[in-house]
């Protein structure tokens, strides 16, 4: 199980995130293959490369890769794929053009000028978790017009899974609303309905292209709405923060495997504070998390050696 290594717009020669072409690029560049300051990379490598585009292959795992289009100055555009032979050229892309033509998107800014936004990003050399604060001018503030993106892949059920690669991005096109969406950020673990801007690279069969999945969360806590709807916090009876991992499903409530680093909250999001961190307890014991507030929901991120 590996740590992720937390990185911040707040850090010292963290990359600056704006509206402009070609930000986003600069951004992974700098946390997943290069570092930055005190801050080493995450171990990736960018395996092709084209004016204001990107092509990021995991250190671990799968080798699988991220293929970024950020030419447009707000709306960067992200598919997964199983493997790439050039930056335009790739075979087992998740979403492939059918289900999702273009690209799912990761909004970097409500206005497309050169205000920088304020973002967080957790990541090992397998999975990442980037969370865009778009609408914010702050470091440590969030808004409407939040949006994320998430790449890597479970830790499957089945051993040897060639179709445990996910992404998880926006649908939503509009590049200036300050209106909270579920379609720009990761969506609660709610339901064993398949979700937007949720997929995998395919079936457990291993046969077949790319699939939409679903995510719940292993507890009764916040199994509504990921802490948009759930119990009050404290828990009255444990005096509580109750949390539980994430499980990706596909169609038919078919387990596929844990979502690394991401975790259900279980209580309401306006009892938190954004970036709240705390240690857990019981069977959690030693274990360190902090919460991302988007919008109108909170996640919580495991900063220990759980992924």
């Amino acid at each position: 199980m590996a740590t992720p290594t937390v990185y911040t717009s707040a850090d010292a020669s963290a990359p600056v995130l704006t509206g402009e072409v070609g930000k986003l690029v600069a951004l992974l560049d700098a946390v997943l293959v290069n570092g930055y300051g005190a801050k080493a990379a995450a171990g990736w490598t960018k395996e092709y490369a084209a004016s204001n585009y990107g092509a990021y292959k995991q250190g671990g795992g799968g080798s699988l890769y991220l293929w970024l289009n950020d030419s447009n100055a707000q709306l960067a555009r992200v598919v997964g794929y199983k493997n790439m032979t050039d930056i335009l050229s790739g075979t087992g892309p998740f979403p492939t053009e059918a289900l999702f033509a273009g690209g799912l998107y990761c909004r970097k800014s409500v206005s497309a000028n050169a205000t920088a936004r304020p973002w967080i990003a957790y990541a090992t050399n397998r999975v990442f978790h980037l969370f865009i604060h778009g609408g914010s001018t702050t470091y440590g503030t969030y808004g409407g017009g939040d949006s994320s993106l998430s790449f890597g892949e479970l830790d499957a059920v089945i051993s040897g899974d060639v179709n445990s690669g996910f992404v998880i991005a926006g649908t939503d096109t509009s590049p200036t609303s300050t209106s909270a969406t579920l379609l720009r950020t990761p969506q609660p673990a709610y339901s064993t309905a398949v979700l937007a801007g949720h997929y995998l690279a395919g079936s457990y069969s291993q046969t077949g292209g790319a699939i939409q999945f679903a995510k719940r969360g292993n507890s009764l806590y916040g199994q509504s709405n990921s802490g948009a709807t759930a119990v009050v916090y404290p828990e009255p009876a444990t005096g509580g923060l109750h949390i539980s991992e994430i499980t990706a499903l596909e169609a038919g409530m078919i387990t596929r495997g844990r979502i690394p680093g991401l975790w259900n909250l279980g209580h309401l999001y306006t009892y938190f504070t954004h970036l709240d961190t705390f240690s857990g307890g019981g069977a959690l014991t030693g274990k360190t998390f902090q919460i991302v507030l988007m919008g109108s929901y909170g996640m919580v991120i495991e900063t220990s050696g759980g992924w």
